[in-house]
């Protein structure tokens, strides 16, 4: 213990004795160790991060398809999928929605359009997230249609338009004109789901949101809506889609009927059903089958592209950085050889002399990394209200870049005070 705390003392000396060179060394560690840390956990996060709420794993989404274990997805009508929810028994949660754009306005302002995203009212507990402030809407909020006028915020246009003031709860704003009472503020990791969401609402709302609804909402031939569930506990992917199939045949998957469209509705034509006249139209339709796939993050293939860009650029970033922290401590190194060479000719032990230059250097690497992982937190708190997707604080990212830089430069110093510590030291002092 007290040759450790002669060692400490001797390196903080050393460090003050050398301002300009400590100074360098830490700030480019810092910076280094900084910015690749907030990046690389960034673009990990983005990339490869698991999808938000509680048990993501449990989440599958649903998908029509032309065929029985077709490759095409496509959307899925409401009708159908309102059949699946009353049919399924795998699912614990299975929720409709779709993003429609919007005017929303402040009481007073001028409209601006955005997106919002109607949803059937277990969306928010099929993916097991809660909200940031107020509550979220529920089945109960999801009514008879156009009774119940409420809206969730999402976290940016909150924080944009409120200032982030909780007592946004109660407020009222405008869509499309009608008022809506603002019940809650979603967190942004729902965009995860729906990208460009800015408020959600009710499917009860929907037709309030996009007059289309009110004539094509009902129709088994409008795939409007996406669809994604929550398995029950100890149910796999694969008998969910078994019982999918299964319900999907009985339901008649796979058959055409002739349905008889109108601008009212459509309905099922029969060996009954009177002529149609001018304000109807006869289509053959053949009812689709379904698909389950396990939920994945929504990122994008331009993301995709940016992201390892980046990845390149800040790698680069770290390549300099390492080089600069190496050649550094490699000609401090260098310049000390004299001095280990004086310690060994006056009876150091040579293990001694190598342990007091390597924890000289491990102190100004420790102190660097420090700062640099200060650093990158703070930024990771900006980042992570301007990227929604990015949480850049992955422990095994900032543990590889600070074990990156560290190994190189202790490396560096060791190399020197190897060199010499195997020449005899009379002859480095002849040298010197």
């Amino acid at each position: 213990m007290e040759t450790l705390r002669q060692d400490l003392r001797y390196a903080l000396r050393t460090m003050r004795k050398s301002p300009t060179f400590t100074a360098l060394v830490v700030l480019t560690l810092a910076l280094g160790i900084g910015v690749n840390a907030v990046v690389f956990s960034m673009v990990a996060s983005v990339l490869f991060g698991s999808l938000p709420g509680v048990k993501p794993q449990e989440l599958v989404r649903l998908y029509s398809t032309v065929t029985k274990d077709g490759s095409e997805h496509d959307a899925v009508a409401l009708p159908i999928y309102q059949e699946y929810r009353a049919n399924l028994k795998s699912f614990a949660k299975l929720s409709a929605y779709r993003d429609v754009p919007v005017n929303f306005a402040l009481n007073g302002e001028t409209a601006e359009r955005l997106t919002a995203e109607v949803a059937t009212g277990e969306f928010f507990d099929a993916l097991g997230i809660g909200p940031l402030y107020g509550r979220l809407f529920s089945n109960e909020d999801d009514g008879a249609r156009g009774s119940n006028p409420v809206v969730v915020l999402g976290e940016s246009l909150w924080r944009r338009e409120f200032d982030g003031r909780p007592d946004v709860i109660g407020s009222v704003v405008k869509l499309n004109g009608q008022r809506f009472t603002v019940i809650g503020v979603a967190p942004s990791a729902l965009l995860q789901f729906a990208r460009n969401a800015q408020v959600w609402l009710p499917m009860s709302m929907a037709i309030q949101a996009d007059p289309m609804f009110a004539t094509q909402i009902d129709r088994a031939t409008n795939p409007f809506f996406n669809v994604i569930g929550r398995l029950r506990p100890g149910t796999s992917l694969h008998q969910a889609q078994q019982e999918l199939d299964a319900v999907s045949a009985r339901l008649g998957a796979g058959q055409s009927v002739r349905l008889r469209e109108s601008m009212t509705g459509e309905t099922l034509v029969t060996a009954n059903s009177a002529a149609h006249d001018s304000e109807t139209e006869e289509l053959e339709w053949q009812r689709p089958w379904a698909t389950l796939e396990a939920a994945k993050k929504n990122v994008g293939a331009e993301e995709v592209r940016l992201s390892w860009l980046l990845v390149g650029v800040v790698a680069l970033v770290l390549l300099i950085a390492c080089a600069d922290v190496a050649g550094l401590l490699l000609a401090r190194a260098e310049a000390g050889q004299r001095e280990a060479g004086i310690r060994i000719a006056l009876g150091a032990q040579r293990k001694e002399v190598l342990k007091a230059v390597l924890g000289r250097a491990f102190k100004l690497l420790a102190i660097g990394s420090g700062a640099g992982l200060v650093l990158g937190i703070l930024a990771s708190r900006v980042l992570s209200f301007i990227v929604y997707q990015a949480t850049p604080r992955d422990p095994l990212v900032l543990a590889g870049v600070v074990g990156a830089m560290s190994l190189l430069g202790l490396l560096a110093t060791w190399i020197p005070a190897q060199r010499a510590l195997s020449v005899n030291p009379v002859i480095l002092l002849r040298a010197e």
